[in-house]
């Protein structure tokens, strides 16, 4: 132990998984402890009241701003602060004031720049009365990689003082090796903001990850980026982070049917691509020649149209035929509102003969598919899908049929998938590691499985590796919440977790679940106390006590 807390690397490592209140305890313990303990403090800054008093004192009138400019002996005593930081976030409320900015401007001995080792900014771009303009000036610098712009309304298009063109030339200018961009509006309110973007892309050729809400990733948005030699990942939002941004949909399709001309040497390096359009726009672009289809890894379709299985064969088909190397594939089949306003007719249901072609994409670790409707695809069917994609470890396949598409008095049609479909999933697929299926759990449906539930070991299934189990918008039968979670707890390993409902953690593009009746809206919140029982069940059985038994769960 002694030679572990001796070793500078590896104290290095421990302090960075621990979270700041404990870099500041351990900063208090030795004076070796106190350089690695500063920095982790201060890597991530999102607070100007946390560092900058340690430059000069601050006051707060009508807006916070210094005592005084800081003079030269100040930026000395900063210095051991300022290179630390790696990464600012500034947000609408937390951020660095006008009048502190034009302070920080007068300071003749002022350090250009003021964070050397900064490589991550991210902005609020608010109105332009309430933002401010100087963040990138003062903080902005070659060395910064990673820019994220959040909150941009629309008067910024075109406000007089500092255009939104001409505000990105200048962090062009500041910061010309950017290589991860997030770019966020405030609204769906984004004409005129698409042009400034494609702008901004085309001047960044060193980018390798982007992520554009889908309302500006439009067809002229990737035809810029095509020409990107780099440039790895496309996508609507960021998800490895603390912050998951809301993905909204676009408010119509005129942005997205114009061709996207692909040459020979576009998209060199794409291996992860988001899109939202219409579904005959993704079939045209997924299936020409010098689309990057053949070497993604990660394919979602987001479909901007209320859509017949006829042509999500075809997608489907074609992204069979032309994706050779798909390890993760989501197909979103929620039609966005202002498509469902239009339509008159009726959502078909997902049948078997829809899905066939999925059986072609043997190299499949993930799939996911959404749709409003349940799906027709029977048990065996399921079956023989799971059979023929032998590397599949995550199956959701419309967990989330949402009840206000039906009439007010009725429920979705009964699922073909019951207790006895899961049940086989997990003696037959042991590699199943996440399963999400709209189920039948009736007492009548457990009737035809209940011998192979009391065949299993008392310790459920030993081979299974299952960890989530989402559920999504099946609701409980009345009155059977106990005999659920004691079936579960028989089928279910200790460590899994239950999704369901809101709680499913769902993707962009699938809105959370709405019910036109109290009643049923009920009985998907009966998922509260099986959770609680199934935990606690976990807990008793192994003797340890169960994660998910968290406050998230016991309400």
């Amino acid at each position: 132990m002694e030679q572990v807390v001796s070793t500078p690397e590896l104290v290095d490592m421990i302090f960075a998984h621990m979270p700041r209140k404990d870099n500041v305890a351990t900063a208090l313990v030795s004076k070796r402890w106190l350089e690695h303990s500063r920095d982790h403090i201060w890597f991530h800054i999102s607070d100007a009241k946390e560092l900058f008093p340690l430059l000069a004192p601050l006051k707060e009138d009508h807006e916070l701003d210094f005592v005084r400019i800081p003079q030269q002996e100040d930026w000395q005593r900063f210095e051991p602060f300022s290179r630390r930081v790696h990464k600012m976030t500034f947000g609408k409320v937390v951020s660095v004031s006008s009048a502190m900015a034009y302070t920080l401007l007068r300071s003749s001995s002022r350090p250009n720049p003021i964070f050397p080792n900064l490589r991550s900014l991210g902005w609020s771009l608010s109105t332009p009365e309430t933002s401010n303009d100087s963040i990138h000036t003062l903080f902005l610098h070659s060395g910064v990689r990673q820019l994220a712009l959040f909150n941009i309304v629309q008067e910024r298009v075109n406000w007089e003082f500092l255009s939104l063109r001409a505000l990105f030339l200048e962090v062009v200018n500041l910061a010309p090796h950017i290589t991860k961009l997030n770019v966020r509006p405030q609204s769906h309110k984004v004409d005129g903001m698409a042009d400034a973007i494609v702008d901004l892309v085309t001047r960044l050729p060193s980018l390798t990850r982007i992520s554009v809400a889908p309302p500006l990733l439009t067809t002229t948005l990737l035809q810029s980026l095509s020409r990107h030699p780099y440039l790895e990942e496309i996508v609507p939002r960021f998800e490895n982070g603390n912050t998951i941004w809301h993905a909204r949909d676009p408010r119509s399709t005129a942005e997205y049917l114009g061709p996207v001309v692909l040459g020979q040497d576009t998209f060199k390096a794409l291996k992860t691509l988001h899109l939202s359009m219409p579904i005959q726009a993704a079939i045209h672009f997924l299936a020409d020649e010098n689309s990057p289809a053949g070497q993604l890894l990660d394919l979602r379709v987001r479909v901007l149209d209320c859509v017949s299985n006829t042509v999500v064969r075809d997608l489907l088909a074609v992204i069979a035929a032309s994706c050779r190397s798909l390890l993760d594939f989501a197909l979103f089949l929620y039609p966005p509102k202002f498509a469902l306003d239009k339509f008159n007719g009726q959502l078909e249901s997902l049948d078997a003969n829809t899905v066939e072609p999925l059986h072609q994409i043997k190299t499949l670790q993930t799939l996911y598919i959404y749709h409003l409707v349940p799906t027709s695809v029977s048990e065996a069917q399921l079956l023989q899908l799971l059979d023929s994609l032998p590397h599949l470890t995550e199956l959701l396949f419309v967990p989330r049929p949402d009840w206000t598409m039906e009439n007010s008095s009725r429920r979705p049609s009964p699922s073909a998938f019951t207790w006895h479909t899961l049940a086989i999933i997990l003696q037959n697929f042991p590699r199943i590691r996440e399963l999400g299926l709209y189920l039948d759990l009736s007492p009548q449906s457990a009737d035809s499985s209940l011998l192979a539930l009391r065949s299993l070991p008392n310790d459920g299934l030993p081979s299974s590796t299952l960890r989530i189990l989402n559920v999504g918008t099946t609701a409980v039968p009345p009155a059977t919440a106990p005999d659920i979670a004691f079936k579960l707890l028989t089928l279910l390993g200790s460590q899994v977790r239950l999704a369901w409902g809101p709680q499913t953690g769902t993707m962009w593009g699938v809105p959370t679940p709405g019910f036109t009746e109290p009643s049923l809206e009920s009985k998907l919140k009966d998922w509260e106390e099986v959770s609680k029982l199934l935990y606690f069940g976990f807990s008793a059985r192994s003797g340890v006590y169960h994660r998910s038994l968290g406050d998230h769960v016991i309400v």
